[in-house]
């Protein structure tokens, strides 16, 4: 099968994506010629809420809230929850606190609470007073607080899902959505991707993309017209599906979900909009988790790795990649092996394998592999060059 193009070095294994069972902070993006790159997402260890007031009660609450908020961020996954350790700091909440601010504002709610059974229908919302809490939590007590816990934590770099969308409705008319759609679908589908953390790239939907992808062929769950038209957007991976409204308003979806080689179809049911959307993207989210994320207290810590980086031209650019390699989840330490021209070489001591370093490394495009020798299974040298 067709694949969206990603840059070369993709020789190295990735764990096949099987049938999806129960599964995908960055505001939604829809760019006309995105780059290909996994997307760094920030604010993961903080969440906003709204509170009645600002009693020792609300914050309470808040703060329990919220720590459940980011613990599904930083994990990608709804099971661990329920993990007893989690359940523990979620009534202790306040001690993982870092920082509290409040601000007023307007909250926007549905004017009508009852779904539409026309989905594609935009709902009247109104604008009421509010009190927002925002609450950050310590990175490094959540991290020891996962990894005592043998919880696996999402690195930052994550990558990006483009979506595509038809709905039909209860008479028959049949969309494919796009960014600029104005209905209730697109505020679900942005409030997920802010909510848990996970970069969800709508289509502009502009001459080029309907030129390049009809609506039958978007019904039809056409593979590869759907990876031809998404090459544009360089995405990371490739969610696509079609979701029909019976005229008694149940919803009935089929969805395919194409990343790295592999597809995965799954199906979904239900009467509420928002609960089927949730669900469907929240596999994908777990999917996607249970392949990047790391329990890092299970790695020994002993690996090392060359790594050589061409294309540096300047300071700048020499900092930056140092500053970008130490950001990586799986790397400990790194030390200045060679300055050479442009090219610079770095020791790196791994906190995970040399495959994960490789693995992360590969998911971010600011690095373009350039060659990468392996004995024993094991990367031992990685080479590549500075994109930025």
């Amino acid at each position: 099968m067709n694949k969206v193009p990603r840059p070369p070095a993709s020789h190295l294994l990735r764990t096949p994506f099987l049938y999806l069972r129960l599964l995908p902070v960055l505001v939604l993006l829809s760019a006309v010629s995105l780059p290909a790159t996994a997307l760094p997402v920030d604010g993961l260890y903080g969440f906003e809420l709204t509170v009645q007031n600002q009693s020792d009660a609300e914050r309470r609450r808040a703060y329990r809230e919220a720590l459940a908020a980011v613990f599904l961020k930083v994990t990608g996954e709804t099971r661990w929850l329920q993990q007893p350790q989690l359940q523990t700091a979620l009534n202790n909440a306040q001690s993982y606190v870092e920082e509290v601010s409040f601000r007023s504002g307007v909250q926007q709610l549905l004017a009508d609470p009852e779904q539409s059974v026309d989905v594609l229908a935009a709902q009247q919302v109104v604008s009421v007073p509010a009190i927002f809490i925002n609450v950050r939590f310590s990175r490094a007590t959540i991290d020891d607080l996962l990894d005592s816990a043998n919880i696996p934590i999402w690195d930052r770099n994550r990558p990006g899902v483009l979506v595509w969308l038809s709905i039909q409705n209860a008479s028959g008319e049949r969309m494919l959505l796009g960014s600029d759609s104005d209905h209730q679908v697109m505020e679900i589908i942005r409030d997920f991707s802010q909510r848990r953390g996970v970069p969800l790239l709508i289509p502009v939907l502009d001459f080029t993309d309907r030129r390049n992808l009809t609506a039958d062929q978007a019904w039809s769950l056409d593979q590869q017209a759907i990876l031809a038209a998404s090459v544009r957007y360089g995405a990371d991976s490739v969610l696509s599906g079609r979701l029909l409204v019976t005229p008694t308003g149940e919803l009935v979806g089929l969805w395919q979900f194409m990343f790295d080689g592999s597809t995965a179809t799954f199906d979904g049911f239900d009467s509420d909009l928002k609960v089927y959307m949730e669900t469907s993207l929240d596999q994908v989210t777990t999917s996607l988790a249970s392949q990047f994320s790391i329990v890092r207290s299970t790695l020994q810590g002993t690996d090392f790795v060359m790594l050589r980086v061409d294309g540096i031209k300047d300071i700048a650019a020499h900092q930056s990649v140092v500053s970008y390699v130490r950001e990586l989840a799986v790397v400990r330490n790194v030390a200045v092996s060679r300055l050479n021209g442009d090219s610079l070489e770095l020791k790196i001591t791994l906190s995970g394998t040399r495959r994960h370093l490789a693995e992360f490394i590969n998911l971010d495009r600011d690095l373009e592999a350039v060659f990468i020798a392996s004995g024993d299974d094991n990367i031992d040298f990685l080479h590549y060059r500075w994109t930025r």
